[in-house]
């Protein structure tokens, strides 16, 4: 059986404190509140791509926006 490589994958809920507090909104808070310090999210792929991750989940809250 031929093997395939190892696939190493993050989740942005496990780099809370690299992405600082993610922002608090909901159905009394329309529009997020600019997000905790840290890391921005954007820049994220490409520090992950140099540590060899290829494979990010993001989770929903995040998001700058809906």
């Amino acid at each position: 059986m031929p093997t395939s490589p190892r696939r190493i994958s993050v989740s942005t809920w496990s780099l809370h404190r690299t992405l600082g507090r993610p922002p608090a909104y909901g159905p009394d808070r329309p529009a997020p509140p600019a997000a905790g310090q840290g890391l921005p999210l954007l820049d994220l792929p490409a520090r992950l791509a140099s540590a060899s991750i290829r494979t990010l989940e993001i989770c929903h809250f995040h998001l700058p926006s809906r």
